[in-house]
């Protein structure tokens, strides 16, 4: 919690619902330099996280949900017992007592892949989730599970099978896909799709660029932008913190900065 309160230390941000369990959960990540880029291994003792479910929260918590403009569920892939439960639980109660926007990032959900199909069933394609966030990896596992034959797709490159994965999710469920890759972002609708190219910037770290982009993503929803403009919004912020030199996350004018410098090399 003291390293939280470092980190975030503007009053505007509430901290009594942080729920501290008995062991920390843990994430080793080694970045490696190959042929195609920078490339990482995350090694993870996910600690209590793994038993974290619904029960967890308080009527508190369940209050600040019902309140909340936004719902953000992250890391299935760690609660790894009740994470199904959890992400149930936190969404229904968002749009039953109030007028939340829901978002999920599931995560690498391949080491919990045998509950994947109870998450798709009783998450994914519900009417609760408004927003689901992939990179390409999970794009192409979660649409492998809803019939999209890989031997059939021929042999794509990675980009074009990442965007024909998130494409078949967008028929299968409710919600707008939005998908982040290395070279390019997109968003897919039942109806309609937008993809931005990503920013050439010097890549220092991958480790921690979706995070990145999902907060990008997310301000760009609260702006009301419309969804290329989200996209470029989401990539910025990203490029932003993989190419700085102490993998610092933008302020709002450093971000305006960083922008009009990458506008000038146009």
């Amino acid at each position: 919690l003291r390293l939280i309160r470092h980190y975030l230390h503007s009053s505007r941000i509430d901290l009594s619902h942080i729920n501290i369990c008995s062991k920390m959960s843990i994430t080793t990540a080694l970045e490696f330099e190959t042929e195609n880029g920078k490339v990482n291994v995350m090694l993870r003792d996910i600690g209590s996280l793994e038993d974290f479910g619904p029960e967890k929260l308080s009527h508190e918590d369940y209050e600040a949900i019902a309140k909340a403009d936004y719902v953000c569920v992250f890391n299935w892939a760690g609660t790894r017992r009740y994470g199904t439960e959890l992400a149930e639980a936190v969404f229904s109660h968002a749009k039953s007592r109030g007028k939340s926007r829901t978002y999920y990032d599931t995560a690498d959900p391949t080491p919990n892949k045998e509950k994947a199909d109870q998450l798709i069933k009783q998450v994914l394609q519900a009417n609760f989730l408004d927003i689901l966030s992939l990179n390409e990896n999970e794009a192409i596992f979660y649409a492998s599970r809803l019939g999209f034959d890989l031997a059939q797709a021929g042999k794509p490159g990675f980009e074009e099978l990442a965007i024909g994965s998130a494409r078949t999710i967008a028929k299968h469920v409710k919600a707008r896909v939005d998908l982040h890759t290395t070279s390019f972002s997109a968003t897919f609708t039942g109806k309609n799709e937008t993809i931005v190219p990503t920013f050439k910037v010097p890549v220092l770290r991958v480790t921690g660029a979706g995070d990145a982009w999902n907060a990008g993503n997310i301000l760009g929803e609260i702006l009301q932008l419309s969804d290329g403009a989200r996209l470029m919004l989401a990539n910025a912020v990203a490029a932003y913190y993989i190419s700085n030199t102490a993998g610092r996350h933008p302020t709002r004018k450093e971000l305006i900065k960083f922008c009009n410098k990458l506008k000038r090399r146009l």
